[in-house]
C-alpha cells in the first residue's frame, strides 16, 4: 500500500506536467489531451473529496474509537485525506495496514466506511486510471509532435512522462484487480473451513473488498 501511495503521487504529478504541456502546445491534439487529462484529475478529486469528508463526519458522530484516533492524528490526517482524493482504496488499506506498528495506520474505521472507500477506488479506476492510460498510449503510439514554441520539456522528456504515466496507470489497475482476486481466493479457502457455521471474519472480508 505504501508503494502504491507513492506511485499514485507520481501518476498525478506526471499527469499535471503533461496536462500543462498539452495546453501550451496550442495544437488540436494537445487541447484534446488536456481536456481528457484535466477531467480525469478533477472529476475523481471532487467526488472523492465529498465522499471522504462525508465519511469523516459520519465516523466522528457515530464511532468513538475513530474520534479518539482523529484527536491523536490531526496533523497526519490532511496528508491521508489528500491521498484519499487520489486513491481512496489505498487510503483505506493504509489506515488499516498497521504498517511499522505506527498508530496512524491503525485507524478504527467502520465496515460501512471501508466499503464506501473500496467502491470509490473502483471509481478511480474508471474515471482516473483508464482515461490517463488511454491518453498516454494515444500520445505514445505513434508519438505525436507538438508544434509549439513553448515547451515545459522537450519531446524526449514528454515521451518519458507519458510512459511513466502509462506505467503508473497500468500498475494501479493491476493492483485493484489483484486485491479483489486475492480476497476472492481467501474467501474460497475460508468458506469451506467455516463449514455451515457463520464466520464473521470471512463475511466482513467479503463486504469490505468486493
Amino acid at each position: 500500500s505504501l508503494i502504491m501511495a507513492v506511485l499514485s503521487v507520481v501518476q498525478v504529478a506526471t499527469s499535471i506536467l503533461n496536462a500543462l504541456h498539452y495546453l501550451i502546445s496550442e495544437t488540436p491534439a494537445g487541447y484534446q489531451a488536456f481536456g481528457i487529462t484535466a477531467a480525469a484529475l478533477l472529476v475523481p478529486f471532487v467526488l472523492h473529496s465529498v465522499t471522504i469528508w462525508r465519511l469523516v463526519q459520519q465516523e466522528m458522530e457515530t464511532n468513538g474509537s475513530f474520534r479518539d484516533w482523529m484527536d491523536d492524528h490531526r496533523t497526519a490526517f490532511p496528508l491521508l485525506f489528500l491521498l484519499g482524493t487520489i486513491r481512496p482504496d489505498i487510503m483505506r488499506s493504509l489506515l488499516g495496514s498497521q504498517a511499522f506498528g505506527w498508530s496512524v495506520f491503525m485507524c478504527p474505521l467502520s465496515l460501512r466506511s471501508s466499503q464506501e472507500l473500496t467502491v470509490a477506488g473502483i471509481i478511480s479506476n474508471v474515471f482516473h486510471d483508464i482515461p490517463l492510460l488511454g491518453v498516454s498510449v494515444w500520445l505514445l503510439l505513434p508519438p505525436l509532435k507538438f508544434s509549439s514554441h513553448s515547451h515545459l520539456c522537450n519531446d524526449d522528456c514528454l515521451q518519458f512522462t507519458n510512459a511513466l504515466m502509462a506505467v503508473c496507470s497500468v500498475i494501479s489497475l493491476i493492483y485493484s484487480a489483484a486485491t479483489r482476486l486475492f480476497a476472492l481466493l481467501l474467501l474460497q479457502r475460508a468458506k469451506p473451513a467455516a463449514g455451515s457455521e457463520p464466520n464473521a471474519d470471512v463475511d466482513e472480508m467479503l463486504l469490505e473488498y468486493l
